[in-house]
């Protein structure tokens, strides 16, 4: 059985592996990766940390949401978000409507774990204490179980991730 032809979209906190995931799996399916922050980067020529500090939160979702209709006009490709992209509506209806979600869900402890090596170029995280973070993180949560399938990924490594996502998408 052949999957679709469709765009698989990574959604998940800050920080889970989606890029580390989506290029695994992109490898395993034969299909392109894109990772959305990148591409913007690359088109700015700037890292999203100095687009949030030159620019502003508001310009750099502008971008997101411009970039991520560019990308989608292809199938047939993996791509990662940022983990504020799909708390756009227009990314998260499209993408709902047009693509197969996968939530990389993390629980919150081992996440925390994590959370040295992001701080310093995570612009949403600057300045935040740990409840403050948690808050978000749940948040956040919330709207990336609106997503087709959620994986949770504690305790498993990118490859055996990438493979638990290719046989559903397989079987779906």
């Amino acid at each position: 059985m052949r999957p679709s032809s469709k765009n698989i979209i990574l959604i998940g906190f800050m920080g889970v592996g989606k890029t580390t995931i989506g290029k695994e799996l992109a490898r395993l399916l034969q299909r392109e990766f894109v990772d959305l922050d990148q591409a913007i980067e690359a088109d700015a020529n700037q890292t999203v940390l100095e687009i949030f500090q030159n620019e502003g939160e508001e310009a750099f979702r502008k971008r997101e949401n411009t970039k991520f209709m560019e990308l989608f006009e292809s199938d047939n490709r993996i791509i990662s978000f940022g983990g504020g992209a799909f708390l756009q509506s227009d990314i998260q209806k499209v993408s709902l409507e047009d693509g197969i979600v996968v939530f990389l869900d993390i629980s919150f402890p081992l996440w925390l774990k994590r959370l040295p090596s992001l701080i310093a170029d995570r612009p949403v995280l600057q300045n935040k204490n740990h409840e403050e973070i948690r808050t978000l993180f749940v948040s956040r949560r919330e709207v990336y179980l609106k997503g087709h399938h959620t994986l949770n990924t504690d305790h498993m490594s990118p490859i055996q991730i990438a493979d638990n996502i290719a046989k559903t998408i397989l079987q779906a």
